[in-house]
């Protein structure tokens, strides 16, 4: 039987802490457009690519869509398959959390559980009756 699963990226999949410099002046053009640059997070891309193989794997991000092609290379070059992918509308800036409930919301389909490492996230799939596994807490 075929589940729905969500993963994040940043913080999740990927560890964008050479980075995080940029938020310092929160300049969070240069800290997406650098995120080529992250190193994976082996054990959870590796919980990932084991669901993968007999569940639905949905990716929701905060990043902008104008980032996506970079984000579509770093996760094909760090052999990470998902079936649908979310992003950021640009422009938008509101909190992650509260773009990451309107996706799922727009999804408006059953979720196994989530993945994802921010707190403000994660209560929010919680607050959804959504089981979410917590990886470290972003600070971002």
């Amino acid at each position: 039987m075929s589940r729905n699963i969500i993963f994040d990226i940043d913080g999740t999949l990927a560890d964008p802490k050479d980075r995080l410099h940029f938020l310092e002046k929160k300049d969070w053009n240069s800290f997406y457009d650098a995120c080529l640059d992250d190193a994976p997070i082996h054990h959870v891309i590796y919980l990932l690519q084991e669901l993968k193989k007999n569940h639905h794997i949905i990716i929701l991000t905060g990043r902008p869509e104008r980032i996506k092609d970079k984000t579509l290379q770093w996760l094909k070059a760090n052999n990470i398959s998902f079936d649908e992918i979310y992003f950021r509308k640009d422009g938008d800036y509101r909190p992650d959390y509260e773009i990451k409930e309107e996706m799922l919301k727009a999804l408006n389909r059953s979720i196994w559980f989530a993945v994802d490492d921010r707190k403000q996230v994660v209560d929010m799939f919680r607050r959804n009756n959504i089981l979410c596994l917590q990886c470290k807490d972003g600070d971002y």
